[in-house]
């Protein structure tokens, strides 16, 4: 694989981001929709949006992730966890260890900035990829709970039940004891 260097997207990035995306995750079809310059953000808190690229020497798009504080954002659970919705890369370039590159910067990220727990959603198909960077993966369907209560639902834990074409993927990257994230089935 050539030289890659990863770093947090420039909007200059976005057009060749959004095809890379669109090509690589047809299926996302929200996340295709909605523009990408929302998600611009280098993770300076636990609260903003990563949205990172990997490019080689001559600056070509190879690759992308996005994170963000999504069930703080939608469930106004102020805990710092990161939902990890895309990673994508170039046809060109898959099976060389690129993807594992950008889960591990994004974990690095994480910790820099206090995140206790990542998560997301995937298709079976990609099961593998996250349980060999050390995540754990749940079958089709199941939950992911915590003791922290959304703030519509007080006296209610946090319980996200996946679709039935899709598993969660969690793991634990801060070291401080915070809320954490648990799979259920």
């Amino acid at each position: 694989m050539p030289t890659v260097t990863i770093r947090p997207a420039l909007p200059s990035d976005l057009p060749d981001l959004s095809a890379l995306v669109a090509t690589a995750l047809p299926e996302l079809k929200l996340v295709n929709t909605t523009p990408w310059s929302r998600r611009l953000g280098s993770g300076e808190h636990w609260d903003s949006n990563l949205l990172l690229v990997a490019v080689d020497q001559q600056g070509s798009l190879l690759g992308t992730c996005w994170a963000d504080s999504a069930i703080y954002r939608d469930y106004g659970c102020p805990v710092p966890w990161w939902c990890l919705n895309v990673i994508a890369v170039s046809p060109v370039t898959r099976g060389q260890g690129l993807g594992s590159r950008l889960v591990d910067e994004v974990i690095e990220r994480a910790q820099a900035v206090g995140v206790s727990s990542l998560y997301g959603l995937c298709v079976p198909d990609v099961v593998g990829f996250y349980a060999r960077q050390g995540l754990s993966v749940t079958a089709p369907g199941a939950r992911l709970t915590s003791d922290v209560a959304p703030t519509d639902a007080p006296d209610q834990p946090l319980e996200l039940t996946a679709p039935e074409d899709h598993c969660w993927f969690v793991t634990d990257v801060g070291t401080t004891p915070l809320p954490r994230l648990y799979l259920t089935s």
